[in-house]
C-alpha cells in the first residue's frame, strides 16, 4: 500500500526548513559579529598580520554559513521543495572548500613574506 503524502504535511515540513535555515543564519550570523567585533578592535587586540587575515576569513565564512541558512529557507518558502530545501546544505561542502584554498595560499604567501624578511 502507497503512503499519500498530505498537503498539511508538506506545509508543515516547509515551515520547519524555514524556521531551521533562520535559525542556522542566526547562529552564524552571530558568530560573524563576534568576529567582526574582534576586526573592529585589531588595533587593541595587537593582532598579527596573520590572524587579521584569519579573522577576515572567518568573517566570510561565517557569512558564507548564514547565507546557505537564507537559502535554504528561501527554497522552502518559495519553490515548496521540502527535498531541494535540505540539499542546499550540500553546497557548503564546495563553498567551504574554495574558501580553504584560497585562504591556505594568502596564508602561506604571507607566512613565506614573512620568513623572507
Amino acid at each position: 500500500m502507497m503512503r499519500q503524502i498530505s498537503l498539511g504535511k508538506d506545509a508543515e515540513a516547509s515551515t520547519l526548513f524555514v524556521i531551521y535555515g533562520l535559525g542556522f543564519a542566526a547562529i552564524y550570523l552571530a558568530f560573524a559579529a563576534l568576529y567582526l567585533h574582534a576586526w573592529r578592535r585589531r588595533v587593541e587586540l595587537e593582532l598579527t598580520d596573520c590572524e587579521m587575515l584569519d579573522t577576515r576569513w572567518e568573517i566570510c565564512a561565517m557569512l558564507c554559513h548564514a547565507s546557505v541558512g537564507v537559502a535554504s529557507a528561501l527554497v522552502a518558502l518559495t519553490i515548496n521543495q521540502v527535498g531541494l530545501a535540505g540539499f542546499v546544505y550540500f553546497s557548503l561542502f564546495v563553498v567551504m572548500s574554495i574558501l580553504r584554498v584560497l585562504h591556505g595560499r594568502k596564508r602561506r604567501a604571507m607566512k613565506a613574506a614573512i620568513l623572507a624578511t
